[in-house]
C-alpha cells in the first residue's frame, strides 16, 4: 500500500513544482520507528536495565582508612568486593592449610614449640629461685641457733 501511495505521489508532483515526497502528503517520516531505530532502542532499553540492576547490587562497605568512607565495589558472595577480600576463602583441606602455614613462617619465635620452650625455661627459673630462697631462708635459721 505504501509504494502505490508513493509512486502515486512522486506522478502528482512534478520534479520542478517543488513537490516531491513531501509535499504530496506521502512522508518519508512515519509514527512507527523504523526496524534500526527500534533495534538501537531495544539495546540502549536493555543496557539502562542492566546499569540498573548493577547499581542496585550489594556494596563491598569497607572503610578506608584515609577517608573513613565506605568501599562501593560491588560484594561477592561473602560480603566484600575482589579488592577487601572477596577472592580468597582460605584453604579448604588440611594440606592447604599446612602448606599456607610453611608459607607464612617467618622466625619461628611465636610457634607453639618456641612458646612451650619459653615457658618452661621459666617456670624452671622460677622454681630454682623458690628453691634457692627456701635454701637461703633454711640455712639463715640454722645459722642464728
Amino acid at each position: 500500500m505504501d509504494r502505490l501511495r508513493r509512486e502515486e505521489v512522486t506522478k502528482r508532483a512534478g520534479p520542478g513544482d517543488g513537490g516531491g515526497a513531501m509535499a504530496g502528503g506521502w512522508s518519508k517520516m512515519s509514527d512507527e520507528p523504523l526496524v534500526r531505530e527500534r533495534e538501537l532502542i531495544e539495546r540502549v532499553r536493555a543496557r539502562l536495565e542492566a546499569l540498573v540492576r548493577a547499581n542496585a547490587a550489594p556494596r563491598c562497605g569497607a572503610r578506608s582508612k584515609r577517608t573513613g568512607k565506605p568501599c562501593q565495589g560491588a560484594a561477592m558472595p561473602n560480603g566484600r568486593c575482589k579488592v577487601h577480600g572477596g577472592k580468597s576463602t582460605g584453604p579448604r583441606t588440611p594440606e592447604g592449610l599446612e602448606r599456607s602455614r610453611r608459607a607464612n613462617w617467618k622466625h619461628g619465635h611465636f610457634s607453639r614449640e618456641a612458646k612451650a620452650e619459653r615457658s618452661r625455661v621459666r617456670d624452671s627459673a622460677i622454681c630454682a629461685c623458690w628453691v634457692s630462697d627456701l635454701s637461703s631462708r633454711a640455712s639463715s635459721t640454722l645459722c642464728s641457733h
